[in-house]
C-alpha cells in the first residue's frame, strides 16, 4: 500500500471533520445570536425597573404596560437561557465527534504500515461512533431550534392580547 492509498482511506474522516467545522461554526452563529437576545432582554429589563430618578423601582411599583413587558421578559428569559444551553451541548457533540475522527485519522495512519486489521477495525469504529454522535448533534440543534421558535411566538401572541406593540 502506498502513502496515497493511506491518504484516500484517510478521506472520509477528513470531510466528516469539515462538515462538523461547518455546523459547529453555524451552531456558534446560533449562540452568538442568542445570547445578544438574552442581553438584550436583561438590559430592557433593567430600564424598565429604572426610576425617574434613577433609583429603582420594585416590580409592583413599575406601570402596568411595564408590569405586562416584564412579565414577558421573565417568560422569554428561560427559554433563552435553554436555547443556549442545548446549542453549547451540541457544539460539544460536534466537537467529540470531531474529536473522534482525528484519532481514527491517526488509527488509519497506524493500521496501513503494518497491515493491521484490528487498527483498521478500530478506525472505522471511531468513525462510526463519530457519526453517530454528529447525528444525535443535529437531532439536538433541531430539536432546539423548533423550541426556539416557541419564544418569540409567545411574545408576538402576548403582545396582540395586551395591545402591546410588536418591538423588532
Amino acid at each position: 500500500m502506498s502513502p496515497t492509498d493511506a491518504i484516500a482511506d484517510m478521506l472520509a474522516p477528513v470531510i466528516l471533520i469539515s462538515a462538523g467545522w461547518l455546523f459547529a461554526n453555524g451552531l456558534l452563529a446560533a449562540d452568538t445570536a442568542s445570547s445578544k437576545r438574552l442581553h438584550e432582554l436583561n438590559i430592557d429589563r433593567l430600564s424598565l425597573l429604572d426610576g425617574p430618578g434613577g433609583e429603582k423601582v420594585t416590580d409592583n411599583r413599575a406601570s402596568d404596560i411595564n408590569k405586562a413587558r416584564l412579565e414577558l421578559i421573565d417568560h422569554q428569559v428561560p427559554l433563552v437561557m435553554a436555547r443556549i444551553r442545548g446549542i453549547r451541548d451540541a457544539c460539544v457533540l460536534v466537537y467529540i465527534a470531531m474529536g473522534l475522527l482525528v484519532l481514527s485519522i491517526i488509527v488509519i495512519a497506524a493500521a496501513i504500515p503494518g497491515r493491521s486489521m484490528a487498527l483498521g477495525y478500530a478506525a472505522l469504529a471511531l468513525v462510526v461512533c463519530a457519526v453517530i454522535i454528529q447525528f444525535a448533534a443535529i437531532v439536538l440543534a433541531t430539536r432546539v431550534m423548533v423550541r426556539s421558535a416557541d419564544t418569540l411566538t409567545y411574545e408576538t401572541t402576548h403582545s396582540d392580547d395586551l395591545g402591546l406593540p410588536i418591538r423588532s
